[in-house]
């Protein structure tokens, strides 16, 4: 959407399910829901790695209402999408791919248009915050179901370790990993 979203808008989502009669998949990105400032100081996950400060931005009544309906709701799944969506380098988005970054070449002091995978370390923090900053806002609803930003770039055997990851927390299913 080119505007932030609003309640009406998850509230939108919640009418849709119960007219179908099905639960419909809500993709999170959470980072803008950081009210501990957990990203600050983590490496590529946002615009200001330094001075990172949602804290101070977010409205708490806003936050309510949408929260009251995303936990209020039946007929809303959580998924699992991104901190900000994008991998960040010196405050400058890099690539929309949080997951999969442009590759980096030091010879050439830039980024290619060849695409590279986070650690498996890096891979767990990221999720390890995600569910973080949910449990910050009391998110009960159990995510199962994982959305790489941007789709997903390799096989199932070249992400085998991320598959693996994603089990340990939960997650049965990746919607755009084949």
């Amino acid at each position: 959407l080119p505007r932030d979203h609003h309640p009406l808008d998850y509230e939108m989502l919640h009418q849709l399910g119960k007219a179908l009669d099905m639960k419909i998949g809500c993709s999170l990105v959470v980072g803008e829901w950081d009210r501990y400032n957990r990203l600050r100081g983590v490496p590529h996950v946002t615009y200001d790695e330094e001075n990172w400060d949602m804290a101070s931005q977010i409205d708490p009544e806003y936050a309510r209402q949408c929260l009251e309906i995303l936990e209020g709701s039946e007929y809303i799944d959580y998924t699992l999408h991104a901190l900000i969506h994008g991998y960040y380098d010196k405050g400058k988005l890099v690539t929309e791919k949080q997951y999969y970054p442009f590759r980096y070449d030091p010879e050439q002091n830039c980024y290619t248009k060849e695409y590279a995978r986070l650690s498996p370390e890096e891979f767990r923090q990221h999720i390890e915050l995600f569910l973080q900053i949910c449990a910050d806002w009391g998110l009960k609803k159990p995510i199962r179901t994982f959305a790489s930003p941007c789709g997903c770039m390799g096989t199932p055997e070249s992400n085998r370790d991320y598959i693996r990851i994603l089990k340990d927390y939960g997650i049965q299913f990746w919607h755009n990993g084949w």
